[in-house]
């Protein structure tokens, strides 16, 4: 009996050091992930992006641009061989055939959309604007978008992710 009791009392230790281990290790992971990352909501592909027209942002600073660069330096413009018009009313279909976003806005002149992106577990609203322009050789068009949420300092790259998957879908 006293075998078994020290063999118990042993599988207890072990499994108890190996929660902590995996405990601090989590905890290492979050503080590293946390402090990188948290500290951005709104997202460019554009250091100087236009202002949203109905929704209410505050102006993108050169401050979250550069904090941007650092964290996110993927997140570029994509080109696309299309005209600019055929190109926008294909925006505006992929925007409205998804569930959690809403368009609020659109300008075919400007070639300009707004819409709100709800977050799925927490139904956060995040605002986000994409604008199709002309490429400077006039040979096709580049897509830019904004996210931006509306509450909290950071996103946990929410922002990042939605701007990559929206690019996934025009393609």
């Amino acid at each position: 009996r006293s075998l078994v009791g020290s063999e118990m009392c042993i599988r207890d230790r072990v499994s108890t050091q190996s929660t902590g281990g995996v405990v601090s290790i989590v905890i290492g992971v979050l503080y590293y992930f946390l402090s990188k990352r948290v500290i951005l909501n709104d997202v460019s592909t554009d250091p100087e992006p236009p202002s949203f027209d109905k929704l209410k942002v505050r102006n993108y600073s050169s401050e979250t641009a550069e904090k941007q660069k650092r964290l996110y330096p993927d997140l570029r413009p994509r080109h696309y061989n299309r005209t600019p018009e055929e190109l926008f009313r294909i925006v505006k279909e992929v925007v409205q055939n998804q569930k959690d976003w809403e368009l609020v806005y659109f300008s075919e002149k400007s070639r300009k959309l707004e819409f709100v992106a709800t977050t799925p577990l927490m139904r956060f609203k995040d605002d986000v604007l994409v604008w199709v322009n002309r490429t400077v050789e006039g040979v096709g068009c580049i897509v830019h978008v904004r996210s931006v949420s509306r509450v909290g300092r950071g996103d946990l790259g929410a922002n990042h992710k939605r701007i990559l998957f929206f690019y996934e879908l025009l393609s």
